[in-house]
């Protein structure tokens, strides 16, 4: 005789109650549910729970088949949410959606119609976007990894389901590189909406307006009207104060300022008053932009605070959210939807491959078979457009392979240092966690000469076989000291700030106008200002690929010129994506310089493997769930 079972839905929503008498198989039963929980009789039971998800109530069923009887309250529930999942699902290959609450601003930049009183291009007639009205409609309900790749709107999306979900009174919680926090985010709500938005690039200015803000929440007793507060992501980041591995011999004692505990038992505490102030506001919505910089291991500080952040709606926004590995998907995925996926190994198992060689586990990529299964389980979670996709009027980006050479003594230099790693890695001298600081070494080398201090550091020098290549390519662009082509613009990038400093100071010795982006720039807005303005003559930003790669908008660039790569080909699109808007009309050319012969043409063929991960996870699988 089969057992009974019943199910029904807690009070709050949250959970399913799951009743059953005592039966030990039934007992092993319940316990292969994944986020399934006991409830002893001291605490109203005993009683069994699973989270409320229909991940979990299709466990359910498989698990216990024509034994379970639901009751009432979690079939409606069950009904309620296979609808939603339906219609989230077919959002996410949807090409557009019917809005009913976006204001007239939004609307008319969405449909390409001319927005009075606002700049280029939303003061001319465009290309509509409708997909964004389908992308609005999506994370107006439910909580959204938004992975569009760069320029095609996102910023716009996240304003849009504000409102389009109701929740435009309250505070908005916007977290983003510091960099966009004014030349984007303020310039966007500012745009299309009344909201006052609360930021500022400055640090010691930022900390001053959010705490004037704080003290307005305060004295309102949290009921401010729509408003935004813009930070970045280290006012997000705890401290870790007890580590339960190195300080186990020592009491924990929890402070005032005391914030969490994460599931290896290291605790975590607020860095101030002010902070803590920040994490007990019940925001209305919560976005974090370009999350893959922000810190996207579970247990970074930055995550740990994500998690502690209270909003009706959450949403991580990247165009590059992987960096080649599936599995930096799933931190975002907990913050989400903590629920569905509460256990990081579980995930695994059920997705990913795993390779356990007795010391240890390594993690690779979708389990073969299941790749188009992992895409549409994880679409009602997801909107992933490609940028020629969605804007199919983009010119397609031109990519040139500048094979560089080395100077005499650069190549001397390199080719000692190489031999003398080598020898060490063979013979066993140096030690595994070494050997990419070796590596480091050698990507410097292959882009100048350099010198050793007196205090040890190392510094480029102007002795490099790209530098003259790339006077050549700016050359060519129109940037160019005799006979100058007005409104020129190009961005080059490289990983060193050594390095961007050598080379704007060679290009402002050559005649060219020049300024440096890096993370020692105080303030970015004449830079970008200037950049911007068409009356100007040629012009060059120097950036550091980490500074310059998020968030800001260089349409106006003509060329990008990366002087070297990252292992992360994700930092090279989106680098790429400063410049490749959805208002350009012309190709932008992205110059690759490397010196050949090196461990630059190694690095390559790394970014060549991640970027096959990338496409075949986000990209392939997409266009197979929208075919179907």
């Amino acid at each position: 005789m089969q057992l009974r079972v019943f199910a029904e839905l807690s009070e709050d929503r949250e959970r399913i109650e799951v009743h059953f008498r005592y039966d030990r198989a039934l007992v092993e039963r319940i316990k292969s549910v994944p986020g399934k929980r006991f409830v002893p009789r001291d605490k109203g039971g005993p009683y069994w729970t699973v989270p409320a998800t229909l991940l979990s109530g299709k466990r359910l069923r498989e698990t216990f088949g024509e034994g379970l009887v639901l009751g009432d309250a979690v079939k409606a529930w069950g009904r309620e949410q296979v609808q939603l999942e339906g219609n989230l699902r077919a959002l996410h290959t949807a090409e557009d959606a019917e809005l009913e609450r976006v204001p007239e601003r939004i609307a008319l930049a969405i449909a390409g119609e001319v927005v009075p009183g606002l700049p280029k291009p939303f003061n001319q007639k465009r290309d509509a976007r409708p997909y964004q009205r389908a992308d609005i409609k999506m994370m107006s309900m439910a909580n959204v990894l938004n992975a569009n790749q760069p320029g095609t709107g996102k910023t716009l999306e996240y304003i849009g389901s504000i409102y389009e979900a109701g929740l435009e009174d309250g505070p908005h919680l916007v977290c983003a590189p510091v960099r966009s926090l004014e030349n984007v985010w303020a310039m966007e709500f500012n745009r299309f909406t009344d909201m006052p938005v609360y930021t500022a690039e400055q640090p010691a200015k930022r900390t001053s307006i959010i705490k004037g803000f704080l003290n307005w929440h305060q004295m309102e007793e949290g009921k401010v009207p729509g408003c935004v507060v813009a930070v970045n992501p280290d006012m997000l980041r705890l401290e870790k104060y007890w580590d339960a591995k190195r300080d186990a011999d020592k009491p924990l004692v929890e402070d005032a300022l005391h914030a969490r505990k994460d599931y290896k038992g290291n605790a975590y505490r607020y860095r101030s008053p002010e902070q803590r102030a920040l994490f007990a506001i019940n925001w209305r919505t919560f976005v974090v932009d370009e999350f893959h910089k922000a810190g996207q291991s579970r247990l970074s500080l930055f995550m740990q605070g994500a998690q502690l952040i209270k909003a009706e709606r959450i949403h991580f926004m990247s165009g590059t959210p992987m960096g080649g590995k599936v599995r930096k998907l799933w931190p975002t995925l907990n913050v989400i939807g903590p629920e569905e996926y509460k256990s990081e190994w579980a995930w695994i198992d059920a997705w990913l491959e795993v390779d356990d060689n007795g010391y240890g586990k390594t993690v690779g990529g979708i389990l073969p078979g299941r790749e188009d299964d992992f895409y549409a389980h994880h679409s009602k979670h997801l909107v992933r457009r490609l940028k020629r996709d969605a804007l199919p009027g983009l010119p397609a980006k031109v990519f040139i392979d500048v094979e560089c050479g080395m100077t005499t003594k650069q190549a001397k230099e390199y080719r000692a240092f190489a031999a003398d790693a080598e020898a060490a890695i063979e013979g066993g001298m140096i030690a595994t966690n070494n050997i990419l600081a070796e590596y480091t070494r050698l990507k410097q080398l292959a882009n100048a000469r350099c010198e050793v201090r007196e205090d040890g550091t190392i510094h480029p020098t102007m002795d490099s076989g790209k530098l003259p290549q790339l006077l050549e390519k700016l050359d060519a662009e129109g940037i160019r000291k005799t006979d100058p082509e007005p409104g020129a613009r190009a961005i080059v990038a490289t990983e060193s700030k050594r390095f961007a400093n050598v080379v704007a100071a060679y290009l402002r010795a050559e005649g060219l106008a020049c300024d440096l982006l890096t993370g020692d720039t105080k303030d970015s807005k004449p830079i970008i200002s200037r950049f911007k303005d068409e009356t100007e003559e040629p012009y060059v930003i120097v950036m550091t690929t980490d500074t310059g790669g998020v968030s800001l908008n260089l349409e106006e660039a003509g060329s990008v010129h990366v002087l070297d790569e990252k292992w992360n080909p994700d930092d090279q699109e989106q680098l790429e994506d400063r410049g490749d808007r959805g208002s350009r009309t012309t190709p932008l050319r992205c110059y690759y310089y490397r010196t050949k012969g090196t461990i630059q043409e190694y690095v390559q063929d790394v970014c060549e493997g991640k970027k096959l991960t990338n496409g075949n996870v986000l990209d392939a699988r997409r266009k197979g769930l929208r075919a179907a």
